[in-house]
């Protein structure tokens, strides 16, 4: 099963965010550059939103898995968590509406800077934004509660057909009734609208089948109120950490700057889009071991999905570590943003491969309950980014921002790592490092090494992207080949393809 989520996630999300980064640069010409920066700011928002949910959705996917381990009484009582937790989220899905109603205003006055857009047009953006987000932030909460009954295939075919239609909607949209911020909005929430309609049907069908209504229970509130208040404190926290950048970036630079700035954050995307199938199908899995007791079960899961994760997502984000102008050039098309962008989509993209690499002991704590942890680490990198982003972002614009990102995530990870090893799978973090880290670390960076040096300076766009989707490919094959359990993976499955007999 968790193979099959795997994979069913990568499908998922790969088909849609592929779609989405392919037409980044027909939103930059059809809207504009200020009208493209309100868009990345409304992107920018949108990862803000987990802050907001209370730690529900986390919550729930952890009790779901849990309850759906140990069965009778309190798989039971699933509906009656999800009622109760579905009108808390809903409460909060109408503030946030309400809440970008009213600081509107304000945030056109104090916060934005828009060199060529009337006030009266943000405004209204920022009113169907608030909309967007608050339908977007619903569904979450649905997907949430069917990746932790681990319904992710059937999810992933809604998330996959309404990326598709969202897309081409809102391009339609912008072709032919106006090229405006506003028309993109409107767009998007009427296609996150019927995509949270679906889920939310979804996640109603496969809950245990109970004799009673579903309603409100505070008992099941009470229960699980610990963990949703640290999760809250914790999303708010490790959301604010990442997007601090964009958010400093729209206060004391030009919105274009911060269009420009998204568009290596979008490219950057890529490594987080390696990262969150294994961690949405693997993060259930966890909180099902940790249930059930099972020790050894739950090392061989942590291993062999760290060897995965890594296999993947350093070979993704080494790729734009090492050749950010190539990847530039050869998505964009420009020469001149390539030259404007390429040393902060390196740093970037380095923070994000070390981000990526503290992704699955950050889903083990959650599992084992152990969120002391990830809250004091996202604290103490959140006193220290605040100051460091202000003055990087007055000084060194841009370049300043990327830097603060790989800074904060080259000291969390090490040190958090570290900790957890001493009360979770103690005696692991030898096994971690060497060869669920290392290893296919090693093979990615010869492999990118020797291409480094074997790349032609000049050639077309279609060969570039040739060239580079084969570097990718041939990191990602050498790393699984240094990792321990791919290997032996890929020995048993050559061992079955030889023995297999010849058909007639």
């Amino acid at each position: 099963m968790l193979r099959r989520n795997v994979i069913a996630n990568y499908l998922g999300k790969g088909i849609s965010s592929l779609v989405s980064l392919a037409c980044i640069p027909l939103y930059l010409r059809l809207l504009g550059p200020d009208a493209w920066g309100l868009v990345a700011f409304y992107l920018a928002v949108q990862t803000i939103l987990p802050m907001l949910d209370l730690g529900l959705k986390t919550t729930l996917n952890r009790e779901l898995a849990q309850r759906q381990q140990e069965g009778g009484e309190r798989a039971a009582e699933a509906r009656h968590l999800v009622r109760s937790l579905e009108l808390l989220y809903g409460s909060v899905a109408l503030l946030i509406v309400l809440a970008m109603f009213v600081l509107a205003p304000f945030l056109v006055q104090h916060w934005l800077t828009a060199n060529h857009m009337p006030h009266a047009e943000i405004i209204a953006s920022l009113h169907y934004m608030g909309l967007a987000m608050a339908l977007q932030f619903a569904f979450d909460f649905y997907a949430g509660g069917l990746q932790g009954l681990q319904k992710q295939v059937p999810l992933n075919i809604l998330i996959t057909t309404m990326g598709l239609v969202r897309t081409a909607a809102t391009l339609l949209a912008l072709y032919f009734i106006a090229r405006l911020p506003q028309v993109f909005l409107i767009t998007q929430s009427v296609c996150f609208g019927l995509q949270m309609l679906l889920a939310a049907r979804m996640l109603w069908n496969y809950l245990p089948a109970a004799a009673e209504r579903p309603g409100m229970r505070l008992r099941l509130l009470r229960q699980v109120r610990g963990f949703a208040m640290s999760m809250t404190w914790i999303s708010i926290l490790s959301v604010f950490n990442g997007q601090a950048d964009s958010l400093f970036i729209s206060r004391l630079l030009p919105l274009s700057l911060l269009g420009y700035y998204n568009i290596a954050r979008q490219a950057m995307g890529a490594v987080s889009l390696s990262v969150n199938p294994i961690f949405n199908a693997v993060f259930p899995a966890f909180s099902a071991c940790c249930a059930g007791g099972d020790t050894r079960r739950l090392a061989e899961t942590y291993h062999r999905s760290c060897q995965t994760l890594h296999c993947i997502a350093l070979s993704t984000g080494a790729l734009l570590v090492f050749f950010p102008r190539q990847v530039l050039w050869a998505w964009t098309g420009s020469s001149a943003l390539a030259d404007r962008l390429w040393l902060v989509m390196a740093l970037l993209a380095a923070g994000s491969c070390l981000n990526a690499v503290y992704n699955l002991p950050y889903a083990l704590q959650l599992a084992w309950g152990w969120t002391s942890l990830p809250l004091v680490s996202n604290l103490l990198i959140t006193l220290l980014e605040a100051p460091l982003l202000w003055f990087a972002v007055k000084t060194r614009g841009l370049i300043g921002a990327a830097f603060v990102w790989f800074l904060v995530n080259a000291l969390l990870v090490p040190a958090a790592t570290a900790v957890m090893h001493t009360r979770i799978l103690k005696g692991e973090q030898r096994t971690w490092l060497l060869h669920d880290l290392l290893s296919p670390l090693a093979g990615i960076c010869a492999v990118f090494c020797a291409v480094r040096l074997l790349l032609p300076a000049h050639v077309q766009r279609p060969l570039m992207l040739l060239l580079l989707a084969s570097a990718w490919g041939l990191a990602l094959v050498c790393g699984a080949l240094c990792s321990p359990h791919l290997r032996k993976m890929a020995h048993i499955l050559y061992q079955k393809a030889i023995k297999k007999p010849l058909e007639p």
